[in-house]
């Protein structure tokens, strides 16, 4: 009976409908991110990074910034196992908190968040192991995302930075 009343469509067209409001809550979430976009093309959403792997961790001093390289793979059913490096840079760091617990261990992120607090951005980073990090900057930027073919992302969790 369902079928005949055109149930079916219309929950394609609700799924479509929720699938796009999504979207765009995850794009307020983080439209301070600059070229936040990027990301969220290749994925369709904006990542929580969780079980993402850091590749780099670079601090130049003068100003003061942070570039992070992270191994990010698609974790919703139906992403064909997407996998990207992505590059942020956190400019005008105001505050840098970094902590460590294991020497020649790879930086896995448990949770990584993102916070607009007027005139700055607080970067919270928690790592199931490696290295965390805060950080308060002027700004966050998405300087690179690069594609990963599936097979050579084991590869690359692997290459010593």
């Amino acid at each position: 009976m369902c079928h005949m009343l055109g149930c079916e469509p219309g929950h394609r067209i609700i799924n479509q409908w929720s699938l796009n409001l999504i979207n765009v809550l995850y794009m307020k979430k983080v439209d301070f991110i600059k070229n936040a976009k990027q990301v969220i093309d290749c994925f369709g959403y904006w990542p929580t990074f969780h079980d993402d792997i850091i590749l780099a961790f670079e601090v130049d001093t003068i100003p003061l910034s942070i570039k992070l390289k992270i191994e990010s793979c698609a974790k919703r059913p139906g992403s064909d196992d997407k996998c990207f490096i992505i590059t942020l840079v956190l400019r005008g760091v105001i505050k840098l908190d970094l902590n460590s617990n294991a020497e020649n261990i790879a930086s896995v992120i448990f949770d990584m968040s993102f916070k607009k607090n007027d005139d700055c951005t607080e970067v919270n980073m928690d790592s199931s192991t490696g290295f965390c990090f805060q950080a308060i900057c002027k700004e966050v930027v998405v300087v690179d995302v690069e594609s990963v073919n599936k097979s050579n992302s084991d590869s690359l969790k692997s290459k010593n930075w």
